[in-house]
């Protein structure tokens, strides 16, 4: 058994606990000055001693307690632990060394009692100490109850020595658990006799048998002992009483075993006979309380709950009457229910029966389950007994979740008086002296130096649970219940209710819908603990998720009277109890199981100190249950099938048109696009409805909802007539409406619709008839236009034209409002236009709205919602106008989250940015309609310029413009404005609008906010492209010009052609540089444009290459310049062609006007094989000097060359056919350069196609041409120029006699033409760009043979240089089988078959299948897809079918397919084999062969889901087929090549230093080590149980997973240029690296410090890793996480300053920012300012976040109301400033990563520091905040503080009277006082600023508010001191100047300087002046000889008062005026002279 500390001590102190202390032995009673001894032994010389760290029990009988001590503290500790009547029981310590003692001293008397520390006198042979525990008369044995304990304490030799300690019968005795001494020296074991009565054993210590002898006794009622002779034994506590053998009787000893019961005197044995009757007896046995019933002899288990150590006898509670009160009465009437009131009682019930009872299986042991359950009882006796509120369920004490082995003292409860008092001030005082009564009651009760252990808090933790759950939780319904079946919550009225527990029509769950249902939600949140015990009635269907419960069903009747009863489920046997997940039918079953028998409670009260008890009687708990009823209203039945009815007729609108083809649609946009009709309920695949002979249709079979609006648009016109594509709008009322045919009335445009078509040549109209109708409308720009393009804070006008319905003027409400995209911004200031209109929205003239009075316009709100409500009188002013619509318009422009998404960089480019309004309208008859507008979306574009070296290297610092034209570009005017980003200079970057961009760090200069496409102004007729549109015209060319290159670079002024458009939103362009490297020789070749360096080319078409060498100084007198290049062999120099040799700048362009001559300036020796193919250009003598005169920079130096069919025997197809060129210079004194360039590469592939028969038979002699197009193949032009086999320039060639054909030199990749912008690939760059498709097609056959005029493709790439196809003939007469049409699937982009994603991400699907030549004639094309069942399909997307070349680029088309019409979509569902099918239609397989189309693009998205978990790192497969059958009706099926998918996971596996598991630690895994660090951006992520989430936790086996992560290449989009791995692929590059950080560790470990660095890839596809934690040092009640707050004054990081009253000091607060400040709970800090300080009113208060240092973040803010809120000081709230954060906010410090929040206001001295000069004024400030897991930290920052001095003037003529009316003035300095300038602002007494003070009739003044010491400022360099430090510097130097004399006295002529500081901050000083003599004033000179300017005269001391004039009082007649006498008492000597500072200006009066 495990036994703590904590229990030890608790038995050690249990004595002062009456009711379970009753001791087993005797108590012998002596007089006052005799002691009973306890505890201890005698050694051989008959001295008591205990071992050290034990103690004496010791017992005094007094008639009052005495006062006790020991002789030597240092040895003993005298503990007092309490009195029964007059026995006062003491325990000493011994806390000395071996062999200390001292003597105990009573009433100040010495006695003779001597307490030692345990002498080496009773040792064993082998040097062991023995303790013994007590001996009885016998002198020989041990007697110890049986099941009790003795104790053994064992002297060791030294501390480290390990001994074993046993007993000779382990049957009868047992070791039980060990205590070892602080010192080590000692150890002290527990013997538990656990035999029968008699049983013997001797002590073993190391193998060895020793005394003493133990033998197991029971002490009766008849024993026969000496008390005298009985030293006490040491019993924790007493024995379970027995049967005595002899009698067979229950015996308890009594006092010294007399037999006689103890009649009111508890004492210290136990109580035998209670009331004189043998019934019940209350024992002590073990570690627990029993009660023995004598009449059954049961023994029940019992608890304490006695009121003796914490009631008070007036506190009642407001339950309990006067007779039932608890008191110190003597009242014993009553039981334990009627004494403390039922609900005490019933709150003690519900915890015995939760807690132990002593059957079942323990929670941890019985020891810790029965100690948890005791102190749950006392908790809620003690939070009764001082309480004045018991509704609060939170009250009771909780154990700090912290908690560890170590010092409880507080920490044993978590329990603030908050929890039990809230009604006053008074109540929260005595909650406040109630905890730190408690915690005393703790303390002196055995657990100050306690412990508690982790078996205690797990039983503490699940009693206290399950005692919550079943008081709070078990009784507690699902909220929309009532306790009985006849509560009927639910009146759902089906159809003409609005509230929120209606039935709704139409009802959806799980992709079904229903006529009807309902979505019930348990606010409580119990109701997944209850399950429908309820017969549900067929055609009802109910499911329950969550909180949640869904009811539905088709028909109403059946809901109708329906009840659903709620129960918790009964748990029956021990396994469903094991099994079940259910935590509140576990607990019913759990105390319906917990023995039936009653749980006996015992309690004293009264003097008399008799038992009371009571029974709990767990009788069989029945579950809780729920009801809801639902009870239908009567109403008119919806209909919901066929509500709309059209009618197709002709011009007349006589004849009905059959075949007429209608789609409905949601939205408008939907009806524009023709996407997403509404499809029939009972064929997901029909979406266009047909009109009958009569030419209607009723749409039959589709599922319409009540209450809004639908678009009705013609899908197909009738034979012979025009398709009408104009979109009618359709309302469907709530109410019942007759579908049927109205008659026409154009006038009225809000009807439900009757729609005429006419002929091609006539017109249309729309009927429409119904009674009302509301819609809105939004456009952007000008009415009817949805799209546009524009550039950033570029204001947009937005058009919103909601239509007025009749009765406008009788309508209750009419709201429309707009909540604009977060990426657009309100314009601010604007006027919001509302205007009435007419039908088409024009705005009617003389038809004013007034602002305020007919609308009112609210917002945008923090929603960015814009609300305009027409008020009462607006709406009957519509109705007065005749208005048919509203034009309400205002304008918004583009705002910086186009750029970010929060903080990330993360881009929306291109993307469309939505909005849409919403129209909220109330009718007369209280109907409400909500309808939304259709959507606008406006898009804006950007320019990304990487700007690199030569070499590709990122370069900083170039800047760009940009331009409309070339141009203007060209000329640098009309340059455009743009977003970009500039860095700051704190690394950090902000936007700015400006005209040019500059490359930052990464060389990337960014232009931000580009319009592309048709921009639409206000006044233009056309209309806007979507987004995404491909069209031609959704495109913008602009020009880019840099003008500043990189320092030490060549800049390029040549403008640059950038398009962006819908499928280029983001435009990429790399800009190279040269370096400039001055006068450094160095040349540059290219190859077809100046700065590039490859290209492709065929064989024989020349390529132009450029010689750019630079020209060097000093080439005017220079020896030579010489360029030479020798070209490759399989490269031929153009013959016959004039190379061009010219000057040009630094960039390689030309000169406009200067030439060099060939022949006089430089000669041409031309390439040969005699001079190895070299090209050699020497400059002459004149040409270096016309370079000279030039300026030439560099010279450019052009000519051409072409592939030769030396390529062709060289078989380099592929191959780079490199070039390089090199320049020499040798300056006029010899000396030589040379220079190589850069090496520029051309390269050429090859085709092959092989001729067979359909036998395979090699066919020779067949004609065949190549082409660059299908088109040019089909039609037999252009065809391309190749070289054959023979190595022949043809056009044409014939297969060999192997069958094949051969067609060398065909370019691939980017074929590069001069004088363009584009750049070619290298031939090894795998870009998908690299790759050039061609068409051959057979133009000559053989004899026999058909010509197979269908053109083959074949591509060429730098993968395949030589791209080789097939084909076969079919002899004259042979049937030629169905053409075979290919297939291919891509995933993330095309061409790209394996990527990698996170579970839950989508995923892009591309499928390409090939149209046959044929498509028109077939009758079926037919594409099927049968998804994998790890993927998941979004139903909602918008499947992507579109024509596409035979490269499978999609064909930009003004008529696109159209589903429905040109193809049919089968979603994926269960009903499928989730398979997805594209079904084109005849009209489809007409257009793609009339578009041309050579094969077709779908596109989709899927994502994987969570079955993937048990799949990683396994590939999820997916595979395409096409189905074509031909016009004969042959079939053939293809199958595609096979995708895969995969994604991979990460265990994380938790150990201890031990390599235990660990449960509990808490993970996140990120992408990068820096976001681990900072626990911000973790990864979302699956767990084991499939949910998605951010962190996972480890099981009992250690253990937690991330699944669903990403390894290698994530392929998602068509931008990334990688390629994706397969799934196993074991590639460096099929990797991904993730950072582990562990964001809890597991209670009592210490939390890891750094990020665990993982790698996921396609080896190790789950990654483990072992990640240990060390166990935490840390403290009970600290946390290593607790922030810390900090506050100065005047500046950062200064605690101490001065200052005047009235004068605004800086006060600055930095509290640290927590690392899961993302996750808080709450982040307040608090500052109750000093009353002598008053808060600045009106002040900007500044709340930042800050670095570890306090320093502000620059470009980083908060906002007040959103991130954080204020309450500034008042005098309710104590003077106290208070900022909360809000959840914004504390993300807000997350997302800045900041280190601390500074926080700065100003505060001034008042005037009640008047009444407190030169004490401190102290400050501080208070953290408060809670973290996720609901832990609180409350933590006080530093003290600061505040003084101010002042001087007291005392005025004396020189004869010692005291003068009043002197007048006084003070300086700071010498120089002001003299010149009487700047005087210094006080305070008088009243609080009053002042400069002059008068003395009084005393002869005193006094100045206030006098800074001294240092004056500390933001700017100043030293810190301040404490209001009482003596430093020197602490001093300011003052000089007051005498403005007025008293009467008849001598005004003064010199300053008097006097010192203030912090040892004299009130510094006095006495002024005598002298009398005037005859009325005249001595004009100054210096009497005496005294020295001028405040020096010592005649050498007396300063600071002593001297009488100068050296007479004892003024003379009359004297002609020399008496002198100054100063005496400053305490003052300082002012050191270094004086102090000078500027005062601020004195804002206000100031009153005490």
């Amino acid at each position: 058994m495990k036994v703590s500390k904590f229990k030890r001590l608790f038995r050690r102190f249990v004595a002062t606990v009456a009711a379970a202390t009753l001791a087993l032995t005797a108590m012998p009673v002596y007089a006052a000055d005799t002691w009973t001894i306890q505890g201890v032994t005698s050694d051989t010389s008959g001295v008591h001693y205990v071992p050290k760290n034990g103690y004496y029990s010791v017992t005094l009988t007094a008639d009052e307690e005495p006062e006790v001590k020991v002789s030597d503290p240092n040895v003993f500790a005298v503990y007092y632990t309490g009195n029964i009547g007059k026995q006062y029981h003491y325990n000493f310590t011994a806390i000395g060394d071996m062999n200390q003692h001292a003597t105990v001293i009573v009433n100040g008397q010495e006695t003779d009692i001597d307490l030692n520390i345990a002498t080496n006198n009773n040792t064993t042979s082998d040097g062991y100490t023995i303790t013994n525990p007590g001996n009885d008369n016998s002198g020989n044995l041990t007697v110890i109850a049986k099941g009790n304990f003795g104790e053994i304490t064992i002297g060791l030799k030294s501390s480290n020595e390990q001994i074993t300690v046993g007993t000779t019968n382990s049957d009868a005795f047992r070791t039980s658990w060990v205590e070892t001494s602080k010192d080590g020296m000692q150890k002290t074991y527990h013997i538990e006799a656990i035999g029968n009565y008699g049983e013997m054993a001797n002590l073993v210590i190391n193998g060895i048998v020793r005394e003493p002898l133990f033998q197991v006794g029971y002490l009766s009622n008849n024993q026969s002992m000496n008390s005298t002779d009985f030293i006490y034994q040491r019993l924790w506590y007493s024995s379970k009483p027995e049967k005595n053998p002899s009698t067979g009787q229950w015996n308890v000893p009594t006092d010294g075993g007399t037999g006689q019961s103890l009649a009111g005197d508890i004492g210290d044995w136990a109580l035998g006979y209670l009331n004189g009757n043998n019934d019940w007896c209350r024992v002590l046995w073990l570690y627990r309380f029993y009660m023995v019933d004598p009449t059954n002899n049961k023994e029940y288990i019992s608890y304490c709950i006695h009121d003796r150590s914490r009631r008070s006898p007036e506190l009642i509670h407001p339950e309990e009457s006067e007779d039932s009160k608890i008191g110190y009465n003597g009242s014993t009437s009553g039981s334990v229910n009627v004494q403390y009131g039922s609900p005490l009682y019933n709150e003690m019930a519900a915890a015995l029966l939760c807690g132990y009872t002593g059957v079942g299986t323990p929670i941890t042991n019985e020891y810790d389950d029965y100690w948890a359950t005791q102190f749950l009882l006392w908790e809620i006796r003690d939070s009764y007994k001082d309480s004045y509120t018991l509704a609060n369920p939170y009250r009771y004490v909780e154990l700090s979740p912290d908690l560890q082995d170590g010092t409880i003292e507080a920490n044993i409860i978590n329990w603030t008086a908050k929890h039990l008092y809230d009604k006053s001030p008074e109540d929260e005082e005595k909650g406040n002296a109630a905890y730190q009564e408690w915690q005393d009651y703790i303390m002196t009760h055995g657990h100050k130096e306690g412990d508690v252990d982790e078996d205690f808090l797990t039983s503490y933790k699940t009693i206290k649970h399950d005692w919550y759950t079943y008081l709070y939780g078990m009784q507690t319904r699902p909220s929309f219940t009532y306790s009985d079946s006849d509560g009927a919550i639910t009146n759902a009225n089906i159809l003409d209710g609005l509230s929120e527990d209606n039935l709704t029509k139409g009802y959806e769950y799980n992709g079904k819908i229903y006529k009807y249902g309902i979505t019930l939600t348990d606010t409580n949140n119990v109701v997944q603990n209850y399950v429908i015990t309820s017969d549900i009635p067929e055609g009802v269907f109910v499911e329950q998720e969550g909180n949640q419960v869904f009811v539905m069903s088709d028909d109403k009747d059946a809901i109708d009277g329906l009840v659903l009863e709620f129960s918790i489920p009964v748990l029956k046997t021990e396994q469903e109890y094991k099994e079940s997940t259910n935590e509140i039918a576990k607990l019913l079953y759990k105390v319906n199981h917990n023995g039936g028998a009653p749980v006996f409670w015992f309690n004293y009260s009264g003097d008399q100190d008799q038992i009371t008890y009571d029974y709990i009687q767990n009788s069989q708990q029945q579950p809780t249950r729920g009801y809801v009823s639902f009870n239908v209203a009567p109403g008119k039945e919806d209909t919901y099938y066929g509500p709309i009815r059209i009618y197709k007729t002709d011009e007349n609108a006589v004849n009905g048109l059959a075949d007429a083809g209608f789609s409905v649609f949601t939205s408008m946009q939907d009806a524009t696009n023709e996407t997403n009709a509404i499809s029939a309920q009972d064929d997901a695949t029909k979406t266009i409805f047909y009109t009958d002979s009569e030419g209607k249709t009723d749409f039959d079979g589709m599922l319409l909802q009540g209450g809004r609006v639908y678009y009705v648009k013609e899908m197909q016109a009738p034979e012979g007539f025009e398709r009408i594509t104009d979109i009618i709008r359709v309302y469907i009322p709530d109410e019942d409406s007759t579908a049927g045919q109205y008659e026409a009335d154009p006038n009225n445009p809000t009807e439900l619709p009757y729609v005429s078509n006419i002929d091609i040549s006539g017109q249309k109209y729309i009927q429409l008839k119904n009674n009302e109708q509301v819609s809105i409308e939004k456009s952007v720009q000008t009415d009817g236009n949805v799209y546009n393009t524009a550039g950033m804070n570029e204001p947009q006008t937005f058009i919103l034209t909601p239509e007025v319905p009749s009765g406008i003027e009788q309508a209750k409400t009419f709201t429309i409002t707009d909540t604009l995209d977060s990426r657009l911004t309100f314009t601010a200031g604007q006027t919001v236009s509302v205007q009435p209109a007419s039908s088409a929205h024009l705005a009617l003239p003389n038809a004013p709205l007034t602002e305020g009075t007919d609308y009112k316009i609210t917002g945008p709100d923090a929603n960015n919602m814009l609300t305009i409500e027409i008020t009462g009188a607006g709406r009957n002013k519509l109705a007065q106008y005749g208005a048919k619509s509203i034009r309400i318009e205002y304008t918004a422009s583009i705002n910086r989250n186009v750029i970010y998404n929060g903080t990330t960089h993360t881009n929306s480019f291109g993307e469309a940015i939505p909005n849409t309004a919403t129209l909220d309208y109330v009718n007369a008859a209280d109907t409400e309609y909500k309808i939304d507008s259709n959507q606008v979306e406006i898009h804006t574009g950007a320019i990304e310029i990487q700007k690199t070296d030569e070499y590709g290297a990122a370069l900083q610092g170039a800047q760009f413009e940009l331009y409309d034209t070339k141009e203007d570009a060209e000329n640098g005017v009309n340059k455009l404005s743009f977003t970009t980003i500039v860095p700051n200079n704190d690394g950090t970057t902000s936007e700015e609008i400006r005209d040019y961009a500059t490359s930052d760090a990464n060389g990337i200069a960014y232009i931000y906010g580009v319009p592309y496409g048709r921009v639409v102004d206000k006044d233009s007729k056309n209309y806007g492209l979507a987004a995404d549109s491909k069209s031609d015209e959704n495109k913008t060319i602009y020009w880019l010009k840099e003008i500043n290159a990189p320092e030490g670079y060549i800049l390029d002024q040549t403008p640059i052609e950038v398009t962006v458009s819908g499928t280029t939103p983001i435009v990429n362009i790399t800009v190279p540089n040269n370096k400039d490297d001055g006068n450094a020789l160095k040349i540059q070749k290219s190859v077809q444009n100046l700065n590039n360096n490859d290209t492709t080319a065929n064989i024989g078409t020349p390529s132009t290459f450029i010689l750019t060498p630079s020209v060097p100084d000093g080439i005017e007198t220079s020896q030579q310049y010489t360029v030479v290049d020798q070209i490759d062999s399989r490269l031929t120099y153009t013959a016959n062609q004039t190379i061009s040799v010219q000057p040009a700048d630094a960039s390689g362009k030309p000169y406009d006007n200067a030439s060099l001559v060939e022949g006089q300036d430089f000669t041409v020796t031309l390439p040969t094989e005699d001079n190895t193919n070299t090209l050699t250009i020497d400059f002459t003598a004149r040409g270096r000097q016309a370079l000279n005169t030039a300026n030439a920079q560099k010279v450019s130096i052009t000519f051409t060359a072409s592939l030769n069919r030396n390529v062709v025997t060289s078989e380099s197809f592929g191959a780079a056919i490199p070039n390089t060129a090199t320049v020499t210079f040798k300056a006029n004194d010899g000396t030589i350069e040379t220079a190589t360039s850069n090496e520029v590469e051309v390269h050429t592939g090859a085709a092959a196609l092989t001729k067979t028969s359909s036998d395979g038979t090699l066919l020779s002699g067949v004609e065949f041409k190549i082409y660059a197009s299908a088109d040019d193949a089909k039609n037999d032009k252009n065809a391309l120029t190749f070289m054959d086999a023979k190595e022949d320039l043809v056009s044409s060639t014939v297969t060999d006699e192997n069958g094949v054909a051969y067609f060398y030199g065909l370019p691939y990749g980017p074929l590069v033409t001069v004088g363009s912008n584009e750049t070619g690939l290298a031939q090894d760059n795998p870009a998908a760009e690299n790759t050039t498709n061609y068409w051959i097609k057979e133009t000559k056959t053989l004899d026999g043979y058909q010509l197979n005029e269908e053109p083959v493709m074949v591509s060429v790439s730098n993968v395949n240089p030589m791209g080789t196809v097939a084909m076969v003939n079919y002899k004259d007469g042979e049937e030629i089988p169905p053409e075979t049409p290919d297939i291919s699937k891509s995933v993330g982009k095309p061409g790209n078959t394996d990527t990698t994603a996170a579970i839950n991400s989508s995923i892009p699907f591309i499928l390409s299948a090939k149209v046959p030549d044929s498509i028109a004639d077939a009758t079926q094309y037919t594409v099927t897809d049968q998804i994998d069942s790890r993927l998941s399909f979004d139903a909602s997307q918008t499947i992507s079918v579109m024509p596409a070349d035979g490269a499978g680029n999609a064909i930009s088309t003004t008529a696109p397919l159209a589903r429905d019409r040109d193809y049919q979509v089968t979603m994926p569902s269960g009903s499928n084999s989730n398979t997805l099918t594209v079904a084109f239609t005849e009209d489809g397989r007409k257009a793609l062969a009339d578009l041309g189309a050579q094969r077709v693009l779908i596109t989709y998205t899927a994502s994987i889901n969570t079955s993937a978990t048990d799949s990683i790192g396994v590939a999820i497969p997916n595979q395409a087929s096409l189905i074509y059958t031909n016009k004969a009706g042959v079939t053939a099926t293809t199958d595609s090549n096979e995708v895969e998918v995969h994604t991979g996971a990460v265990e994380v596996t938790k150990v201890d230093d031990k390599g235990e598991k660990l449960e509990g630690a808490q993970f996140q895994i990120f992408s990068s080590e820096s976001d681990a660090d900072a626990l911000k951006n973790p990864l979302y992520v699956i767990n084991e149980d499939g949910e998605e989430v951010t962190t996972v936790t480890t099981g009992a086996d250690g253990k937690a997973v991330f699944y669903g992560l990403p390894y290698g290449p994530e392929v998602t989009s068509a931008n990334t240029t990688l390629k994706g791995y397969a799934a196993d692929d074991a590639s460096a590059g099929n990797s991904t690296v993730y950072y582990v950080a562990e964001s809890q560790a597991p209670d009592g470990y210490t939390l890891l410090d750094d990020p665990v660095r993982v790698v996921v890839n396609g080896n190790t596809t789950t990654a483990a890793v072992t990640i240990e934690n060390t166990p935490s040092t840390t403290p009970p009640g600290e946390n290593p996480g607790t922030p810390s707050i900090e506050k100065s004054v005047g500046k950062l990081g200064n605690a101490d300053t001065t200052a005047t009253l009235g004068e605004e000091l800086p006060f600055f607060i930095t509290p640290e920012v927590p690392y899961d400040i993302a996750t808080a709970k709450t982040y307040t800090i608090v500052d109750e300012l000093d009353n002598r300080l008053t808060y600045t009113d009106g002040q900007d208060l500044t709340v930042r976040p800050a670095d570890e240092n306090g320093k502000a973040l620059s470009g980083k803010s908060l906002r007040e109301g959103a991130d954080y809120t204020v309450e500034t000081p008042a005098d309710d709230n104590h003077n106290t400033l208070t900022i909360d954060f809000t959840a914004a906010g504390r993300k807000a410090l997350a997302d800045a990563d900041a280190d601390t929040v500074l926080i700065s206001f100003t505060a001034s001295l008042n005037g009640a520091a008047i009444d407190t000069i030169g004490q401190k004024i102290p400050n501080q400030a208070h953290l408060e905040y809670t973290n996720s897991a609901d832990e609180d930290f409350d933590v006080d920052s530093n003290e600061v503080e505040v003084h101010t001095g002042a001087i007291v003037i005392t005025k004396t003529g020189t004869d010692g009277k005291v003068l009043p009316g002197a007048t006084f003035q003070v300086y700071a300095s010498l120089t002001d006082a003299q010149s009487k300038t700047n005087p210094v602002t006080f305070f008088d007494a009243q609080g009053n600023p002042q400069t002059t003070v008068t003395t009084s009739s005393n002869g005193t003044a006094t100045m206030y508010g006098l800074p001294y010491g240092p004056q500390i400022t933001e700017d100043s360099e030293g810190n301040g001191y404490s209001a009482t430090s003596t430093a020197a510097a602490n001093a300011t130097t003052y000089y007051l100047v005498e403005t007025q004399a008293p009467a008849g006295y001598t005004l003064l002529t010199d300053p008097v300087s006097v010192t203030v500081s912090g040892s004299t901050p009130t510094a006095t000083v006495t002024v005598e002046n002298g009398t005037t003599p005859n009325g005249t004033t001595p004009n100054g000179t210096t009497p005496n000889g005294t020295t001028p300017n405040g020096t010592t005269p005649n050498g007396t001391t300063p600071g002593t008062t001297t009488d100068l004039t050296g007479k004892s009082s003024p003379q009359t007649g004297d002609t020399t005026a008496p002198l100054i006498a100063l005496a400053v008492v305490g003052a300082a000597a002012c050191v270094g002279g004086a102090l000078f500072f500027k005062r601020r200006e004195i804002k206000a009066k100031f009153t005490k």
